[in-house]
């Protein structure tokens, strides 16, 4: 269970920035 918890939370990271990444590039 706690496996799991950090894991989500890592794409989670990962995909904010990369999100804020792609919106700036795409504009």
């Amino acid at each position: 269970m706690n496996d799991k918890r950090p894991v989500n939370l890592d794409l989670s990271t990962i995909k904010f920035p990369v999100t804020a990444i792609a919106s700036i590039t795409h504009r």
